[in-house]
């Protein structure tokens, strides 16, 4: 396998690009149908913007050469350029069944016009970049030859001619290769062609020879190229470059029969198909083109990349996936709204609607897909074997019980986000503050949503019943910001039918009532898996008594947040100085964050560094109160009550410093924010925020509620600018090294694949896993 990846991302997006001549005389031009030509650099930017760096895409030398040798590049250098400047890379179909109306595709007279044309572009491209090219010359060498030269359907509408058609395709592949390779001894080159299984019908044995001499013939293109075949023609094993397979849910069929899906007792898994090719050739292989229309098309995704990951673990050398078409276009034939693509056609602006399932199958696949080609510690690798076969897709219930949960509603956010695509998933909390936030945020993202009714402190258990044994869910997720919440939820799972129950601590062990230590103690007789979101949690867990095989840390990740305005702008909208020095602190105003403490230490900072201001962000019962005791230490000019924002990663850029005075935390999402941001931390020693800060190289830690050594830590900080940066780039970099939200999911989804299979799934009698599903089973209990 390639050392390294040969193109961007593993992703790839096609731009459907033929340009044929149809029966009735009316030549297709796909690019311009999809105004792909007007909008290149805006199709180049979405495509990045949903994880593809690189493209096929496609020229229309009908175009470019109206007079035989005379070239006319202006309907592909704007492409050219669009891809330049929007960084993506692309492999160029030279035809895509198309070509000039004066040419003879059979005549002598094509080949060394090809071969021109082709080095002429080389040219053009060797003069506008100076990357690596790719090239695929003639697109499907082997499906042109049989649809024009045998079944009369692509111009030249012949019968009986396939074999010469191919040949004189290959004839012209080759020289094209030499005439690149001599502007640009460095061009790749991709040979797409589709990847076929043809079965023999059970009931027609005698069949087998003419069945399997068709499947045969799917490789005489590729042959010829590397001079297998037909080795007059010129062909040698260096031509055949990168094998580009095309592959959709009609590639395989019954001989003489219908084609048979996935499902089909005579299907041939795609792994499989992809361990062939790679050992008959050796040669780095493509998805050069796969899809399907309408809402089939997650679902398609999911099994190509399921099969891609197989591939891999056996040494199979596949570089990429090409989502083809990556924009819906006019029908062939019958100029019908095709549904096939990420994109839909575009409006005069060159926006482009997006089909979102696709597209969160896309993100999920990219990651899991990353994970198995670049193993690490971080990285999301699910396992979720059992239940992830077609007959059933698990269902898994995010739950919890706080009216306001803030830096909890986020983890559950971020892990929703990451684990759409692979469960049916739900989330549900109450519909009051902050949870009717989370309630709509979730559902924005297209995560079926619950609201939990309440009767007094407790979840009404009828409404909570019924509505989990109407979704069947599986597993239910739990996360608690306090001891005592999200316990009768676990009951009501279990009385469900809920098989397996996980529920996250985000706190340290509070509690100190009796009556609720024991209610805790007796939850963890009928949970399945208790979490805590840092290791100094996890010890108050111990330390009260819990079995340590039955609690796990998962630590807390976060996504970064990007600043959508410039910090000056935010400074100025503020009204700072140039002198003025911005501390943050972001928290719910309540005593367990320490606002107190803090309060008592701003008069002394302030006294010395008069031009610092404390912008404290965030809602809650002390508001008022801390608003008069503001007032009261006149430090009103000093410290800003923000509220609720939505723009913190915008403050964040514009702020010096972070400050976090907690009196306890789990493991404090706010501070990993601050963090990813490049501030420093000034925040107490206490469990959770230990964990995040080290203490001297990111940041400085200080005893609880004691305000002369908060004080004295932030005003060194502030007679220190250099070492604020330097603690503060140091913190960037613990973040993306520790605290990454895909390793969160990685350890998450991890422990559901241990639960889901150790549960007994809900398969009916006599009804047997597929064979992939069995393999993973396997792999897991070894």
């Amino acid at each position: 396998m390639a050392s390294e990846p040969l193109f961007a991302q593993f992703f790839l997006g096609g731009f459907e690009c033929s340009s044929h001549r149809l029966r009735h005389g009316q030549r297709l031009d796909v690019i311009s149908a999809t105004r792909h030509d007007t909008f290149a650099a805006a199709d180049y930017r979405s495509l990045r913007e949903h994880g593809m760096a690189a493209a096929r895409d496609g020229l229309r030398w009908h175009l470019i050469e109206t007079t035989p040798g005379d070239y006319d590049w202006s309907s592909v250098l704007p492409m050219l350029r669009a891809a330049q400047t929007e960084d993506v890379q692309v492999i160029w179909d030279l035809c895509h069944y198309g070509w000039p109306d004066d040419l003879d595709i059979l005549g002598s007279d094509f080949v060394p016009r090809f071969a021109a044309f082709a080095g002429a572009f080389a040219r053009l491209v060797a003069r506008e970049t100076n990357t690596i090219p790719f090239y695929s010359p003639i697109n499907e060498i082997s499906f042109f030859a049989w649809a024009a030269g045998d079944a009369g359907y692509l111009n030249p509408f012949c019968h009986g001619r396939s074999f010469e058609l191919k040949v004189q395709l290959v004839r012209a592949t080759l020289a094209a290769i030499d005439a690149v390779w001599a502007v640009d001894p460095r061009a790749r080159i991709v040979h797409a062609d589709p990847m076929i299984h043809i079965a023999t019908a059970h009931d027609r044995p005698w069949e087998h020879d003419a069945a399997n001499g068709h499947h045969q013939s799917q490789f005489q293109a590729w042959d010829m190229i590397s001079g297998r075949l037909w080795p007059q023609l010129g062909g040698h094993p260096r031509y055949l470059d990168i094998v580009g397979v095309n592959y959709y849910p009609n590639n395989q069929w019954i001989h003489g029969g219908p084609h048979i899906d996935r499902f089909h007792p005579q299907y041939r898994l795609l792994h499989e198909l992809l361990h062939d090719m790679y050992t008959r050739y050796q040669r780095p292989l493509l998805i050069a083109e796969t899809g399907c229309e309408n809402e089939a098309r997650p679902e398609w995704l999911r099994y190509i990349a399921r099969e891609v990951r197989m591939a891999l673990r056996r040494g199979v050398p596949v570089e990429g996936i090409c989502l083809y078409p990556v924009v819906n276009h006019p029908g062939w034939d019958d100029n019908r709204h095709c549904h096939n693509g990420l994109f839909d056609y575009a409006d005069e602006t060159g926006a482009r609607e997006v089909y979102m399932p696709l597209a969160q199958e896309l993100r999920v696949q990219r990651t899991l897909l990353d994970a198995e080609r670049f193993p690490q510690p971080t990285l999301h690798v699910p396992r979720r074997a059992v239940l992830a076969a077609e007959m059933h897709v698990p269902s898994l219930c995010l739950y919890t019980d706080s009216r306001d949960p803030s830096g909890m509603g986020e983890v559950m956010l971020t892990l929703a986000a990451q684990i759409a695509g692979q469960y049916r998933l739900s989330l549900a909390c109450p519909p009051h503050g902050g949870g009717a936030q989370l309630l709509a945020r979730a559902t924005a993202l297209g995560i079926a949503t619950h609201a939990v009714e309440f009767d007094g402190l407790h979840p009404a258990t009828g409404p909570l019943h019924a509505w989990l044994t109407a979704q069947r869910v599986d597993l239910l997720h739990a996360h608690a910001g306090i001891g005592w919440e999200g316990l009768h939820a676990v009951y009501i799972a279990h009385a469900a039918g809920v098989p397996m129950v996980v529920r996250s601590e985000h706190l340290p062990y509070l509690l100190t009532d009796p009556q609720q230590q024991a209610d805790h103690a007796r939850l963890m007789t009928v949970l399945d898996q208790l979490v805590c979101v840092g290791s100094t949690a996890q010890q108050t867990f111990l330390d009260a008594g819990v079995a340590a095989q039955r609690v796990r840390v998962i630590r807390n990740g976060i996504v970064p947040r990007r600043p959508q305005v410039e910090p000056q702008r935010v400074r100025a909208r503020l009204g700072c100085t140039p002198q003025t020095r911005l501390v943050i602190t972001v928290g719910r105003l309540i005593e367990q964050k320490g606002y107190d403490t803090l309060l008592a230490a701003v008069p002394p900072i302030v006294a010395q560094h008069p031009h610092t201001r404390f912008l404290w962000i965030g809602d809650g019962p002390l508001r008022a109160v801390l608003q008069q005791q503001v007032d009261a230490a006149g430090v009103a000019h000093a410290v800003q009550f923000l509220g609720r924002r939505d723009d913190i990663a915008d403050l964040l850029a514009a702020a010096d410093m972070f400050v976090l005075p907690s009196r306890f935390e789990g493991l404090p999402l706010v501070a990993l924010e601050a963090m990813a941001a490049g501030l420093p931390v000034v925040g107490t020693q206490v469990c959770g925020t230990a964990e995040v800060v080290d203490d001297g190289v990111t940041g400085r830690l200080v005893a609880p509620a004691e305000p002369a050594a908060l004080a004295a830590a932030i005003s060194g900080l502030l007679d220190t600018p250099a070492q604020m940066r330097a603690w503060g780039a140091a913190g960037r970099a613990r973040v993306a090294r520790e605290f990454d939200a895909t390793r969160m999911v990685h350890d998450t989804v991890a422990l559901y694949d241990e639960l889901l299979t150790s549960a007994a799934p809900r398969f009916t009698a006599g009804q047997q896993l597929p064979s992939l599903v069995m393999e993973e089973l396997w792999q897991q209990r070894r």
